[in-house]
């Protein structure tokens, strides 16, 4: 990650931002009963944080990606402050606003793809767990309707 790191390429990323993109990082801005975790990035993330995370994006693949936890305490252990949540959120600002393209996240951690059948695979996954989500969220409401009903 050190030669990844530098004073002068930590802050050379492009910021690829497009309208429509501001909508929807601020639908993801703030996330209730994740208030802490889902605040809008500070100035020292976005300015300090996020340069540093985007070009070590840039360096990744499928064979070479970035793990939350490896990555945090590096970062930590360099008198860097930041938490894994924070780390997600900073990435999250990166795909949002398309500072880098195309990135993926596995268990194995966060890289960039150039495979469009393997970012298309993605997108089917993360809508599918967003109608997961719905699902869920649907049949607690029936549920809190059938609550609200028996109280009266």
């Amino acid at each position: 990650m050190q030669e990844i790191l530098s004073d002068e390429s930590s802050r050379t990323y492009s910021s690829g931002a497009e309208e429509g993109i501001q909508a929807r990082k601020q639908q993801a801005d703030m996330i209730n009963g994740f208030d802490k975790e889902t605040v809008p990035l500070s100035d020292y993330e976005r300015e300090t944080l996020l340069p540093i995370v985007a070009n070590w994006l840039k360096a990744t693949s499928r064979s070479r990606p970035i793990i939350n936890k490896v990555a945090t305490s590096w970062l930590r252990e360099r008198g860097y402050t930041i938490t894994e949540a924070r780390f997600r959120k900073i990435v999250s600002a990166i795909r949002l606003e398309a500072i880098v393209e195309n990135v993926i996240a596995t268990s194995k951690g966060y890289y960039v793809s150039d495979d469009a059948s393997e970012i298309a695979d993605y997108i089917q996954s993360l809508r599918e767990r967003a109608g997961a989500i719905t699902a869920v969220a649907d049949a607690l409401t029936k549920q809190g309707n059938k609550v609200e009903a028996t109280l009266f």
